[in-house]
């Protein structure tokens, strides 16, 4: 791009170029520039691999991931609120014998932290060891070396710091502000110690939590149901494509081939075809209708294949027939 243009002028020159040299009907069709950064989150245009992967669904499973560390935040909050009786008398004892409130803030801030630390940690764990399965679930190579990346581990130290103060912080000001005289009693009344509103008002956020991730899982597995099991309209089980080369000596031995294979046991079919049915490689063209001056708003698909094709795939014909085996082909279909 020459220096100094910006890239709002350089896209308006680049669609005056397109509407200048394409014809009027594909006027509409531009051209402008697309950052490298935004190819690989960019779903609608994507890259020639269509590889690409949402920010959408980044988002998502991140919002997952804060969801599932609150309701652990919340539960540590509450087992630590809960204990704190069990604990009473450890900060009478420290209290009497000189321990201000802050040092037992700090005390009980430490223990959160080296759970968390801990639990990290674990999590590292976890994460080196799952990443080789990640990569067969979403077909897309993850190397462990992003456990060691600048982002990742500022991200682990953020972490463990607010961690460490959300589900630290409360259960040290809960504990730490014993009365030492009814702490060694065991005079402490549950209801006073607990932070009970508190800990009502979290067990309440935990569990709305929890049914927010219930409700998307149990739509998430319908949805996936409905993928698997919805009828494409054609049929795709125990079908085979095999690429077949289409120069001029394989076209003049492809009912040769599809005499052989029609021998072979559990062969029932064989067509010959550019592509399958839900293939993404097929053509497209517009279309118009008789003296309309302007095209449709819709295209229409197109693959080439031989009659058979319609029988192999057990399609069922809105309106029409096959008309006639076509020569060219790509693929072998056999069932």
């Amino acid at each position: 791009m020459p220096s100094g243009l910006s890239v709002n002028q350089f896209n308006a020159e680049l669609s005056a170029f397109a509407k200048k040299h394409k014809p009027a009907e594909y006027a509409k069709v531009g051209m402008q520039l697309q950052p490298l950064s935004d190819m690989h989150y960019n779903t609608d245009i994507q890259t020639f691999r269509s590889d690409g992967f949402s920010h959408q669904m980044i988002d998502a499973i991140s919002l997952i991931g804060l969801f599932l560390l609150i309701i652990a935040c919340v539960n540590f909050v509450n087992l630590a609120t809960a204990q704190a009786i069990n604990r009473s008398k450890e900060v009478g004892i420290r209290k009497v014998l000189g321990s201000n409130r802050k040092q037992l803030i700090f005390q009980f801030i430490c223990e959160t932290l080296i759970i968390t630390l801990f639990a990290i940690a674990i999590a590292i764990m976890i994460a080196y060891l799952t990443v080789p399965f990640l990569d067969t679930l979403i077909n897309i190579k993850i190397s462990t070396s992003f456990l060691t990346s600048p982002v990742v581990i500022l991200f682990l130290v953020g972490t463990i710091v607010c961690v460490t103060f959300l589900a630290g912080f409360y259960p040290a000001m809960v504990l730490s502000g014993f009365n030492p005289i009814s702490a060694l009693k065991n005079k402490l009344s549950p209801g006073k110690t607990s932070g009970v509103n508190l800990r009502r008002g979290l067990v309440v956020l935990q569990f709305c939590i929890a049914q927010v991730l219930v409700i998307g899982t149990l739509v998430i597995i319908s949805q996936m149901d409905y993928f698997k099991n919805k009828s494409l309209g054609f049929a795709k089980d125990a079908v085979i494509n095999v690429p077949f080369p289409n120069d001029s000596i394989g076209l003049t031995r492809i009912n040769t081939l599809r005499d052989e294979l029609l021998q072979q046991p559990g062969v029932t079919d064989v067509s010959y075809s550019f592509s399958s049915p839900s293939d993404n490689n097929g053509w497209s063209t517009d279309l118009k209708y008789n003296n309309s001056p302007k095209k449709t708003d819709f295209n229409s698909s197109l693959i080439w294949a031989d009659a058979n094709y319609f029988n192999l795939y057990k399609m069922q014909f809105v309106a029409g027939g096959a008309i006639h085996q076509v020569g060219f082909c790509e693929k072998i279909c056999g069932e």
